[in-house]
């Protein structure tokens, strides 16, 4: 049985071919061509690629590691990542507040000297940092 070929835009059936070997919806006249997406990835490619893609390499070192033509890669990450974008919950979105503070010994009561003796210059350079979100 063959696969009925649906509009991207609006997802209707109904469509016509069109000059170069395109289709364009009856509904939303929109056009396109069809051709072989680059996510077509084997199973073992997709597993050679998923480290690289976890350590933020550039797509060309990717391409170098796996022997994968970085023409290939590009748009399967690209898809990976908005898909990824798409699937945030909605407890982070809206506004967020970030406030930090530092926990440990003041500097109140101390001489000179017991204040600079080899510590680093700067706020909190002795107190641990607390972070809230």
């Amino acid at each position: 049985m063959k696969k009925q070929l649906k509009c991207f835009s609006c997802g209707c059936q109904k469509l016509s071919c069109v000059r170069r070997e395109k289709k364009r919806c009856r509904c939303c006249r929109y056009e396109w061509k069809l051709g072989k997406l680059a996510l077509h990835l084997t199973r073992q490619e997709w597993s050679n690629l998923w480290p690289w893609f976890f350590r933020r390499l550039p797509v060309i070192a990717m391409a170098q590691k796996t022997g994968i033509h970085r023409q290939r890669i590009l748009p399967a990450l690209t898809h990976v990542g908005d898909s990824c974008q798409k699937d945030i919950p909605d407890i982070f979105s809206g506004t967020v507040e970030v406030d930090e503070t530092y926990i440990g010994a003041q500097w109140n009561h101390q001489r000179h000297r017991a204040k600079a003796g080899g510590r680093k210059r700067g706020r909190g350079s002795s107190n641990t940092p607390v972070f809230g979100i």
